[in-house]
């Protein structure tokens, strides 16, 4: 984070691309396997967030992210932290 010009508090976030979860799930039933990853990478994202006193307050299937992690496998990314406290 940083700081604008106008002495305003800014969140600077890398471009991402990927799709979201809910789109993944509009394609059809997903495998076990996939599915046991993005729910264990997203409770790490989310344990991660709160241990730093972060509470997300929106987590649902718009605002998890599916990209490719730097290793090629695919990495959930929590998004939209609009709501958070």
């Amino acid at each position: 984070s940083w700081i604008d010009r106008n002495g305003m508090p800014c969140l600077v976030t890398p471009l991402l691309e990927g799709q979201t979860l809910r789109q993944v799930l509009q394609c059809g039933p997903v495998p076990a396997a996939r599915v046991a990853l993005i729910v264990e990478r997203t409770g790490e994202a989310l344990a991660h967030v709160h241990r730093r006193g972060v509470v997300h307050r929106d987590v649902k299937p718009e605002n998890i992210l599916l990209t490719n992690g730097a290793d090629g496998s695919e990495q959930p990314v929590l998004i939209d932290f609009g709501n958070a406290g």
